[in-house]
């Protein structure tokens, strides 16, 4: 089991401060992650609007880098994602 981190806020990975979350595999009911949900306090809006000027202003080559940089990491782990969440979603 583990304790997840379910948000990325601010371009960093945070708790939340809402409340606690179990999640299990339906199959089994075994609970296989732990984590705690977000609230009003961590949406930040004000730091999304603050960083969209600086978003807004890169090129769309630029743009695309940092997005391909962000999927990377997520293609690498595609295995052990697709596990996870097979595993989460099977009835």
């Amino acid at each position: 089991m583990t304790q997840q981190e379910l948000q990325y806020i601010g371009g960093e990975r945070r708790t939340g401060s809402g409340a606690p979350l179990t999640i299990t595999e339906p199959a089994t009911g075994a609970v296989i992650a732990t984590g705690v949900g977000a609230d009003a306090t961590d949406v930040e809006v004000a730091a999304a609007r603050a960083a969209f000027p600086a978003w807004a202003g890169k090129t769309p080559g630029e743009r695309s880098d940092i997005m391909h940089g962000w999927a990377r990491p997520l293609g690498e782990r595609a295995a052990d994602l697709a596990a996870e969440y097979s595993a989460d979603h099977m009835t």
